[in-house]
């Protein structure tokens, strides 16, 4: 048996692990086979790759051509770990298994893996598949395999990276031992491990296997939900329940196929951006305040479609005004030589969102002027958009509209619980697990609001994904157990969005970067933020919701703005890209880019004043994935015979800083 060096507790600890023989002759089982679609506990599997380039193979265009192998894998299982290094071995113990467990299409063993797209991109022409459940081309979140093996995710499970997965398990020994093995070390089956890196292997697993079998203080593996949105939904659902008049509330909302897809079109996330007038310039002195809780507060106290909606035909202005006024309302505008005001920092409208377009001129994503445009709005929006642009000409198309009143108070109430329980948790020893939980399922709100209802069929063949669109809105609202309505969803983001609209109107051309319920500024505004604040608890005192928790003297409060902090330094490309420095500390924030190595990089290119358009970050921690659909075939690396099949190759790469040239000429133009 292999020894490993193990990140265990603060230090360090050795363990031993099987080979496929070893296991196959001396490993015991435990009393785990009960009757019923699953075994009791699961087991956990990782791999490690290297990435090559290929040197007998050109791409069309003549760059080169990347494929990647696996050199070693590792799977947990009642506690041992199992180390293999080809595909024949991990077969073998699958065989194996089958037999120790008494496996079949009725009793199977499930088996975590913390990327499985990842995964299954490398094992697919080697099993057997029986189902895929997927939510895009690159999402899988479940594959059934040999009749008796399913895989699960545990990303899509924990929405979290594996170190912190395995850092919220409570009781945990087994740490994610990060930076112990280098991935761009090429690396063969017949490659020697240190024993550091073997227990880098190890720990993949046993810590992911301590992590997934703690569930089951709470669960079984049959009830266990595939994503971290489907606890929350569960929790909610329980509670709505207990109300029988919910349901009659859902089944009246129900949506059509026109209407759904209006709620599509209406369908927009948070609000990021930055000031047009101070991107690009090194700025000091900004502070920052966020929302705490934003998404969970919108769904508290403003008013949501409770009704189904109806068509109306739409003559005047004033009519338009009215009906938003009284009523939840989705429609599709048309704008004609439609053109921001003067002095707007941030914006309204996104180029994504558009439904028709044409002369375009935007801002970083972001509509300034159009000859003609036409969106999906709600009410909500439909006031920001014309508080925001001129135009000459506006036509209605499609204008819906719905009852208005508050969500189910047992929704509700179910929010407030887990705010209660993040408030009173929070800084108590002992109940780190409990208050990261509550904080989860808390922020969780939101993924389950806007989850789409209608979910697209993925056709799997020779490696290839294909796509049906499905359009049974019955079943959806047939289904008992479903009890959130979709329109639902579309309210709370649009809400959130206004939210933090009222902050960017009262701060004006001082604000500097806006990001869903954030606002970054210049100068003095907090008496801003307090009016605000104090208008939230304006409309808490006259609501029968509580939404404050006293613990220790200090007071919490959902959905009140915060001073987050100031920056020293700050400076703004555009969305998702600015850097910032608070005393001799350097923050990077940029899609794409690593922030831990962006900010090393920063730091050795001189500071903030590196922070510019053209700049190349060499250690990015970016890479480019090239999808190989290989079948199953050798390959010779140095002398050495490697079986290998379909693959993803990962290739480090740099990223440069840079913006539109569009956006480029509008900067310059407005420039102080």
């Amino acid at each position: 048996m292999i020894r490993c060096t193990c990140r265990y507790d603060k230090g360090t600890k050795e363990e031993l692990r099987y080979n496929v023989n070893e296991f196959i002759d001396a490993y015991k089982i435990g009393s785990l086979i009960t009757a019923g679609k699953y075994i009791r506990v699961p087991a956990t599997f990782d791999i490690e790759t290297t990435t090559i380039q290929d040197p007998d193979a050109t791409a069309e265009k003549g760059e080169p051509v990347y494929t990647a192998f696996m050199y070693h894998w590792q799977m947990c299982i009642e506690q041992a770990v199992v180390f293999g290094r080809t595909w024949s071995d991990w077969l073998r113990l699958l065989e194996h298994l089958k037999s120790m467990y008494q496996l079949n299409s009725r009793r199977k063993l499930v088996i975590y893996v913390h990327n499985l797209a990842f995964e299954f991109q490398f094992i697919y022409r080697f099993i057997d598949i029986n189902s895929i459940f997927r939510t895009d081309v690159h999402k899988v979140l479940k594959v059934c395999f040999n009749d008796c093996f399913e895989r699960r995710c545990a990303y899509y499970l924990s929405n979290m990276s594996l170190a912190k997965f395995i850092e919220n398990t409570p009781g945990r020994h087994y740490q994610k031992a990060v930076n112990d093995l280098d991935y761009r070390q090429l690396r063969t089956p017949s490659t020697q491990l240190t024993d550091i890196e073997y227990g880098y292997c190890y720990n993949d697993v046993r810590g992911l296997y301590e992590r997934v079998t703690g569930l089951l203080s709470e669960d079984t593996i049959d009830t266990i939900p595939l994503t971290s949105t489907g606890f929350v939904r569960r929790d909610c659902r329980l509670r709505v329940r207990k109300n029988f008049k919910n349901r009659k509330q859902f089944e009246k909302t129900q949506l059509n196929r026109f209407t759904y897809q209006l709620c599509r079109d209406c369908f927009r996330g948070g609000n990021t951006a930055s000031n047009r007038y101070n991107a690009n310039r090194h700025l000091y002195n900004v502070n920052s305040f966020d929302i705490t809780s934003s998404y969970p507060t919108q769904m508290l106290l403003p008013f949501f479609p409770v009704g189904k909606f109806m068509y109306i035909d739409i003559q005047t202005l004033e009519e338009l005004k009215q009906y938003n006024a009284k009523f939840c309302t989705m429609r599709r505008y048309t704008f004609i030589n439609m053109r921001l005001k003067k002095h707007i920092p941030v914006p309204y409208i996104p180029w994504s969102r558009c439904l028709a377009v044409d002369d375009p001129k935007s801002y970083n994503g972001r509509i300034i002027e159009r000859h003609r445009l036409k969106i999906g709005l709600t009410n909500i929006d439909f006031d920001i958009v014309n508080s925001q642009y001129d135009y000459d000409e506006l036509y209605v198309d499609d204008f819906h509209r719905s009852r208005r009143g508050y969500l189910p108070i047992e929704l509700r109430n179910q929010i407030l619980h887990y705010f209660y329980l993040k408030s009173t948790l929070k800084g108590v020893p002992g109940k780190e697990y409990e208050y990261m939980k509550a904080k989860n399922r808390l922020n969780g709100i939101y993924g389950m609001c806007v989850t789409d209802i209608l979910h697209d069929t993925y056709d799997f063949n020779d490696g290839e994904f294909t796509a049906s669109a499905s359009d049974d809105i019955a079943g959806y609202y047939n289904n008992r157990n479903n009890f959130l309505s979709y329109q639902w969803g579309i309210f709370v983001t649009a809400l959130r969005r206004k939210q933090l609209q009222q902050a960017i109107d009262r701060i004006g051309l001082d604000v500097v970067y806006v990001d869903t319920d954030s606002v970054k500024y210049v100068g003095d505004h907090t008496d801003v933020f307090n009016d605000l604040n104090r208008q939230q608890l304006e409309l808490y005192k006259k609501s029968v919701i509580k939404a404050d928790v006293t613990v220790n003297d200090k007071n919490y409060i959902l959905g009140l703005w915060d001073h987050d902090r100031q920056y020293d330094e700050f400076i703004t490309l555009g969305a998702k890209k600015y850097a910032y420095q608070i005393g001799d500390k350097i923050g990077v924030t940029v899609s794409g880019l690593s922030k831990k190595k962006g900010r090393a990089e920063l730091r050795k290119l001189g500071g903030l004043s590196a922070f510019r358009i053209g700049t190349v970050f060499n250690d990015s921690g970016r890479t480019v994935r090239y999808y190989n659909n290989d079948q199953i075939h050798d390959i010779i690396i140095n002398g050495e015979t490697i079986q290998t099949a379909a693959n993803i190759a990962i290739v480090d790469t740099t990223y440069t800083l840079g913006i539109t040239d569009t956006m480029m000429s509008i900067l310059l133009s407005v420039q102080y």
